[in-house]
């Protein structure tokens, strides 16, 4: 692909079997490539976020969520998790454990929406401090008990600090049915350090290798002329508020 040619060329760089030309070339490349990635805050702590692997890493309610599809994401044409309850008691649906660094501002973005049965939802972030064996021993509750949109996907954007948690993990409670099967979906789940909002971004455990790799060598870089034109470039775009 495109992408392992430029990791090749960029090696190449990094061996020192290129001039100036051909470094700058590269360069010029890697920054096409880049610019679809919106590269402020943190990486994404949470694993497959985009479902592409199942429902492997999310846990919850025994036999409460599952993959679907529906016309308001996308057309129904990707996957998206649905949370469903026909009873008066909550169902849970909880991401992986990840950890966060003390006394600092996070976001988590996710998009989701409901039908009209479900009383409400609730989004807690749950957390402990290193060498506690309890599941949570802290509390950030970041969206109090309220219903999504019945009409279409909507975006929602929290923001916490973590105070004294050292590991973590987000869960989603759907309250409950007012009559029938009440279902919540939620997709695009993005949890990263910083405080603004920003597009969806995968964790980069799940990020397609090259990509990945770019970043390593760019990192073994730090400093050359290579970088330094592409950072120049970089700072060109427009941050996403």
């Amino acid at each position: 692909t495109e992408t392992d040619k430029s990791i090749a060329d960029l090696i190449k760089v990094f061996d020192g079997k290129a001039d100036r030309a051909y470094v700058e070339q590269t360069a010029k490349g890697l920054k096409e490539q880049f610019s679809s990635f919106n590269l402020s805050g943190g990486p994404n702590l949470i694993r497959n976020s985009s479902y592409k692997d199942g429902l492997k890493y999310f846990f919850g309610t025994a036999n409460r969520f599952r993959l679907g599809t529906h016309p308001f994401y996308y057309n129904g044409s990707k996957p998206i998790a649905v949370i469903f309850n026909d009873s008066s008691n909550e169902v849970l649906y909880q991401t992986n454990r990840f950890d966060l660094e003390r006394n600092t501002d996070y976001v988590l973005n996710f998009r989701g929406f409901n039908n009209s049965a479900l009383t409400s939802c609730e989004v807690f972030v749950l957390g402990r401090k290193k060498d506690e064996t309890q599941n949570y021993t802290v509390i950030k509750h970041l969206l109090k008990p309220t219903k999504l949109s019945g009409q279409g996907v909507e975006d929602v954007s929290l923001t916490f600090n973590s105070g004294e948690i050292d590991n973590a993990y987000v869960r989603f409670d759907n309250n409950g049915s007012s009559g029938g099967q009440a279902d919540l979906y939620i997709a695009e789940i993005d949890l990263y350090k910083g405080t603004n909002k920003r597009p969806w971004q995968p964790a980069p455990e799940d990020s397609a290798e090259p990509i990945e790799a770019v970043r390593t060598q760019m990192s073994l870089l730090a400093g050359s002329w290579a970088v330094k034109n592409l950072n120049s470039a970089q700072g060109e775009r427009t941050a996403v508020e």
